[in-house]
C-alpha cells in the first residue's frame, strides 16, 4: 500500500525511524530505512506492505518497506 508522511525518529529503546502519515497512523519499519531519508521530518511517499508482527516498541503498524523516496 501507498503511505505519504513524514519521517520520525522516535528515542525509544536506543532509537528507531518511523513513517506517520498524513492521517496520523504511525508505521514502524521492521528493517532500517535508506540513509537517505533518515531525516526527522522529511516528507516521503513509500510502498509498505503490513508483516502483523509485535513489536517490543508498540509504536505503529509494522510493515515491510519495499520502496521509499523523499517528496
Amino acid at each position: 500500500m501507498k503511505v505519504r508522511g513524514r519521517v520520525v525518529h522516535e528515542p525509544i529503546e536506543g532509537g528507531f525511524w518511523g513513517i506517520v502519515d498524513e492521517d496520523g497512523e504511525r508505521y514502524q519499519p521492521i528493517d532500517d530505512l535508506p540513509p537517505n531519508v533518515r531525516h526527522d521530518g522529511l516528507a516521503v511517499e513509500a510502498d509498505v506492505e503490513p508483516v502483523g508482527l509485535v513489536s517490543l516498541m508498540m509504536w505503529g503498524k509494522t510493515v515491510r518497506v519495499r520502496s521509499i523516496r523523499p517528496i
